[in-house]
């Protein structure tokens, strides 16, 4: 089976929890894209807070401040970088879009017990909302059905 994008979306934070959390310092800018194969976040290995745009936003330059970085340039090769995530279809055990911000939440389980991924814009909520659940579950049921119901 040849692997096809379903849907991706550029400029989302991951935070590695069940749900979206306050601060951005600890999450991880990227694009996050659903395959007929697998779900794939592809980090630029930092969050959108570079030094210099978070001190020119405490300066009151607050356009520099709240500009973010690109992920326009993320290919395959952003794997390796930190925060970079690929889970398998059948290793997706839930989903769900939820909450004030309307995050979306991805349980896992790659064998070493359920994690969890949550993925939203800075501000706001994830585009598109309720649509990736089913994506990623319609994803999911192809691709079982594919290999014989394994």
């Amino acid at each position: 089976m040849d692997e096809e994008v379903v849907v991706s979306c550029d400029q989302l934070l991951k935070w590695d929890a069940p749900k979206r959390k306050q601060t951005v310092f600890k999450a991880k800018l990227g694009r996050l894209i659903v395959t007929n194969a697998r779900v794939v976040f592809l980090s630029t290995g930092s969050n959108d807070l570079t030094m210099g745009k978070f001190v020119a936003g405490a300066t009151g330059l607050h356009s520099v401040g709240l500009r973010s970085s690109s992920t326009d340039h993320l290919d395959a090769s952003a794997l390796g970088a930190e925060g970079s995530l690929e889970i398998p279809l059948p290793a997706v055990s839930d989903v769900w879009v939820k909450g004030m911000f309307k995050a979306l939440t991805i349980a896992y389980d790659l064998g070493a017990g359920e994690q969890h991924a949550t993925f939203a814009p800075k501000n706001g909520p994830i585009p598109g909302g309720e649509s990736w659940v089913q994506v990623i579950n319609d994803a999911k049921a192809q691709y079982l059905a594919a290999m014989g119901g394994q």
